[in-house]
């Protein structure tokens, strides 16, 4: 009995242990076997006890375990064996045995770590296909300390960060960001950890030894049981090459856009000649007769001369703001976002619309807050309104019928909603779905250019344009702009 245990107790305790135990007599031969280690052998005790236990285990002789057993019989002083590996029917089992003096012999304890073995085997199996894979991948796989503010990678970064060696502080690299980038990173970066989302995507430039590169960077953030951030994993891609790609895509549509421009201004040659050649005429008229009152009159009748000036002047203000309206459409500029109001851009669309038609200004019904703005490219917004709206005076036109809406309101805290409505005889119901497609028109003599063009400038502003049917006739285009630009 010790500490008032009974021999049976400790031995019942034994018994249930997770953990094989064997006892050894002095002289080597197993007194004691609980149920893990019958488990562990796969015989029963009573084929195990008495036997010599290198009889028992004859696969430990000359190793290190037959030291360890000898050495603690001898100097009654334990310790562990390196991890010792044997065969079963069938399988391979992994023991860790650790040797502790038992009475006046020594007591084996068994631990089966072969499951754990596997898993360290699986483990380093899949870090080395994760490695093979990072090296065969051009996207760089990085994991960033955030606590510490450390930043690793599995190699290849060495492309976009030449002369940066991992493990590093963080500062390195974020110092290599074009300072625009790297403001809107951060602000972007604090949001999502404000936020407590998991993920976070970013598009940047670094300077690559003078030349800004273009990175894409996803990451994937780990929070601790409080809630902090402790880290990210996360690759980098360089895309400079679908950036470059990307800007020439841009540029050839701005090139599009620009020629569909002039195009529609070129169809209205014939109606702007004439809507010129009205205050020209004019103009020419008054001054006419204010040479003649000059020239003939005894005493200048001052009144009627102001008047004729005054009229050529309102004629010459008019053909100028018909000029600088078309000069405003048709100028090839850089193109930039800046606050557009909508009610002028529609009164600047619908200006030019109503050109030879200027009869049908009182059939327009327009409802827009002079307040409404959004972030946008003013002229290429104006090209949508002017498209829209002369195909809707078109329509009605074709359909003998007259009648344009024209609205706009706030549909979200972030988008604007504008649409515009005719009264003509609608859009068949097979076209509608192909109507923003390139070259496909509902006129005759119609290139089917217009719509498509629209649908590039409102979706390259963020937002999206539809057409429904009106009841009881007509059509309804309907343009969906962000506020912001985005």
């Amino acid at each position: 009995m010790l500490y008032g245990v009974t021999d049976e107790q400790v031995s019942s305790l034994l018994q249930n242990w997770k953990v094989g135990v064997v006892g050894l007599r002095p002289d080597f031969t197993l007194e004691f076997v609980n149920a893990e280690a019958e488990r562990i052998d796969g015989r029963v005790a009573e084929e195990l006890i008495g036997r010599s236990v290198w009889e028992v285990l004859p696969n430990v002789v000359g190793t290190e375990v037959e030291e360890l057993i000898r050495l603690a019989m001898e100097t009654r002083k334990g310790g562990t064996a390196p991890l010792y590996r044997t065969s079963r029917p069938g399988r391979t089992i992994f023991l860790e045995i650790r040797v502790q003096p038992w009475g006046k012999g020594v007591a084996l304890f068994i631990l089966d770590v072969t499951n754990w073995v596997q898993l360290e085997s699986e483990k380093e199996r899949l870090e080395e296909k994760y490695m093979l894979a990072s090296r065969a991948s051009p996207d760089i796989q990085y994991e960033w300390n955030i606590k510490d503010n450390i930043w690793d990678s599995q190699g290849g970064h060495e492309s976009l960060y030449p002369g940066i060696v991992t493990p590093t502080e963080i500062g390195e690299f974020t110092a290599r960001i074009h300072p625009d980038d790297r403001e809107r990173m951060n602000t972007l970066f604090r949001q999502t950890l404000l936020s407590g989302k998991a993920h976070w995507a970013f598009e940047y430039r670094v300077n690559r030894n003078g030349v800004w590169a273009n990175v894409e960077d996803r990451a994937f953030i780990v929070y601790d049981e409080e809630g902090m951030p402790v880290r990210a994993v996360g690759v980098m891609k360089d895309v400079s090459e679908t950036a470059a790609r990307q800007m020439e895509i841009t540029r050839l549509q701005s090139e599009l856009i620009h020629v569909s421009r002039v195009s529609a201004m070129g169809t209205m040659a014939s109606v702007l000649a004439h809507e010129l050649n009205q205050p020209l005429a004019a103009i020419g008229s008054y001054l006419a007769g204010a040479e003649r009152l000059l020239e003939e009159a005894d005493e200048i009748d001052r009144e009627l001369l102001l008047q004729a000036v005054r009229e050529a002047h309102a004629g010459s203000s008019r053909a100028g703001k018909i000029i600088q309206r078309l000069r405003s459409m048709t100028m090839k500029a850089e193109h930039k976002r800046d606050w557009t109001n909508i009610s002028k851009a529609v009164d600047n669309a619908v200006s030019l619309a109503l050109i030879g038609r200027t009869e049908l200004r009182d059939t327009l019904s327009i409802d827009i807050s002079p307040k409404l703005q959004v972030q946008a490219d003013e002229i290429q917004i104006e090209q949508v309104l002017l498209n829209l709206i002369r195909n809707a005076l078109e329509a009605n036109e074709e359909a003998g019928r007259s009648g344009v809406k024209i609205s706009a309101r706030e549909l979200s805290v972030d988008m604007i909603g504008i649409s515009i409505a005719d009264v003509g005889n609608g859009i068949p119901a097979d076209l509608q779905p192909k109507l923003f497609d390139f070259f496909v028109s509902t006129k005759d003599d119609g290139m089917g250019i217009g719509l498509p063009i629209s649908r590039t400038i409102v979706e390259a502003h963020g937002g999206k344009i539809s057409i429904e049917d009106r009841e009881p006739y007509g059509a309804v285009f309907r343009l969906m702009l962000p506020i912001n630009g985005h």
